[in-house]
């Protein structure tokens, strides 16, 4: 029997997710009248192409979590996702020069292995997300339980796209944006049409779409009004111990991780395993070596990071799988032995985000990454 404030929330719930409807289309109808006109106003909306789709996925996974038939039209659409993320990795590998010298009839099956590739990652992410093992590991051992619809769509959204960000790396053995470095050799325009200044702005229009969608992610307007959702990402107010706490831990981190950061160059110079390119990596990072840089840098990377990883997924699978994807978005531009460094930091951040919140997550992140540009900006 449904009673009068549950239906009221319901019919509250539904409203906000028709307004989330409705506004997606009037993005996508600014976006696609001023996506070219070269405005901040179009590259704002531009920045949103990264994130709707998966806002539209989070969204429908909510939606339709007990719906067998709907629920199977949300997987295709996973899937067109996965297809659509490695083409763009592809064409990321063509734009290096990889496969200049292949012949067509070898494009045309890369085309085809293209649209493969994530089909079988899919299939075999699901495949494990069906072992009652898993299940009972990960916590969503029926899909009838609440929310068990959404674990299993989150689990295998996450092992696919880990899979899929390592797999150039382990194709190429060099990260794809240090692959050419003619791409990188004017660090005053890296994007060879951006300017510094106009590149931290962009960083600025990822973060805002990237706090929407995390709300959105958690089930904002569909299962949980504004401060459940904030309760739910763990972003709630620290008390001032708290707060000098997360800064001491990102002063501890940096000494940590300086230590083993050394450790694991010994050990790969040792076994004379390839390193990243530290030059390609200064041209890369160029832009942001000044204080305003190191500022956006550790706001964008710290809260935007910190809310998708620790905030939206940690609470649905642990730290470690969480924290592997972490770990492969970095793979477009860090070798193995960076990449090393990128998981202990995660899994650091990961115990604070379980132990405290993710706000003490975002300023240790945050802060860690200000105090490396700066000391770049200072001292080197």
């Amino acid at each position: 029997m449904i009673n009068i404030s549950e239906t009221t929330i319901s019919t509250k719930f539904g409203w906000l997710s028709t307004r989330i409807i409705f506004g997606a289309v009037v993005i996508l109808i600014l976006l696609l009248s001023v996506i070219e006109d070269g405005s901040e106003l179009g590259r704002f909306l531009e920045a949103s192409i990264a994130v709707l789709p998966f806002v539209a996925l989070c969204v429908l996974a909510y939606r339709m979590q007990n719906k067998l038939s709907k629920r199977i039209s949300v997987s295709l659409y996973l899937w067109f996702l996965l297809v659509l993320f490695n083409l763009c990795i592809v064409m990321m590998m063509y734009s290096t020069g990889f496969f200049t010298d292949i012949s067509y009839r070898h494009k045309f099956m890369l085309i085809i292995i293209t649209a493969m590739i994530p089909s079988v990652v899919a299939i075999v992410s699901l495949g494990i997300a069906l072992l009652p093992l898993v299940r009972r590991l990960f916590g969503f051992a029926s899909d009838n339980s609440p929310d068990g619809g959404v674990h299993t769509l989150a689990f295998v959204t996450v092992v696919s796209f880990t899979v899929l960000c390592f797999l150039p790396l382990l194709i190429v053995g060099e990260p794809l944006i240090l692959l050419d470095d003619s791409s990188l050799s004017d660090s005053s325009d890296m994007m060879n049409y951006l300017s510094p200044a106009s590149l931290l702005r962009s960083d600025v229009y990822d973060l805002c779409w990237s706090v929407m969608a995390a709300l959105f992610a958690v089930g904002y307007g569909i299962k949980r009004n504004y401060h459940e959702t904030l309760e739910r990402l763990g972003f709630m107010r620290l008390s001032r111990r708290q707060v000098v706490l997360a800064f001491a831990l990102a002063f501890g981190l940096l000494g940590v991780s300086y230590v083993w950061d050394n450790v694991i160059q010994w050990v790969w110079a040792w076994r004379s395993w390839p390193i990243t390119d530290e030059s390609c990596l200064e041209l890369l990072f160029a832009p942001y070596t000044s204080l305003i840089g190191a500022v956006v840098i550790g706001v964008v990377a710290g809260v935007g990071e910190e809310l998708s990883i620790r905030g939206i997924l940690q609470p649905r699978l642990g730290i470690l799988l969480p924290n592997l994807l972490f770990t492969a978005l970095h793979a477009f531009q860090y070798n193995w032995d960076a990449l090393l460094s990128v998981f202990l930091v995660g899994i650091v951040l990961g115990v604070i985000r379980q132990r405290m919140n993710t706000t003490a997550s975002v300023i240790v992140h945050g802060t860690y990454n200000f105090v490396l540009i700066m000391y770049e900006v200072l001292f080197v």
